[in-house]
């Protein structure tokens, strides 16, 4: 039986080949771009290269592209913020594919996973139960101040 091409003879795939191609490419065009980025006008005309694309693109592409990297980051990460639901929205809270602490999980097993309640989550964070136990804005400031802290004055 013989292989229909040569890069199945060898054991490439076409994949392998398109990337290796792709590789040899874009290490070729970095190489020409350093050149002319790097050298001077007199070296590339003494090689017969008279039409080349002013130096202030050797910065300026380079540049043009770090800002798109991060402006396309930004603009991802604002479109997931516009289609996040608000803090207050029952959405926040639970949907169709939450999934309850079981009643009675079988002895010896593993926990099954679950959703933790927000209101574990904000007793974990905030260190308070519920939202029938938050202090009033007088009690939380009077709170937040130290207590028996003596101040000295340097001076």
């Amino acid at each position: 039986m013989q292989p229909q091409n040569a890069a199945q003879e060898c054991g490439a795939s076409a994949a392998e080949a398109y990337g290796f191609v792709g590789w040899v490419t874009s290490t070729a065009a970095y190489v020409v771009f350093l050149f002319w980025a790097y050298l001077p006008e007199q070296y590339l005309e003494d090689w017969g290269i008279t039409w080349y694309p002013r130096k202030y693109w050797a910065l300026a592409i380079p540049t043009y592209i770090c800002v798109s990297v991060i402006f396309v980051y930004w603009l991802y990460e604002s479109l997931n913020m516009m289609s996040t639901p608000s803090a207050d929205s029952l959405t926040t809270f639970t949907d169709k594919h939450a999934r309850d602490k079981p009643t009675r999980p079988d002895p010896g097993s593993t926990p099954p996973m679950y959703d933790i309640p927000i209101t574990r989550m904000s007793e974990v964070l905030y260190g308070r139960r519920g939202g029938s136990e938050l202090a009033s804005p007088a009690e939380a400031q009077s709170s937040d101040q130290p207590r028996n802290l003596r101040v000295r004055r340097v001076g």
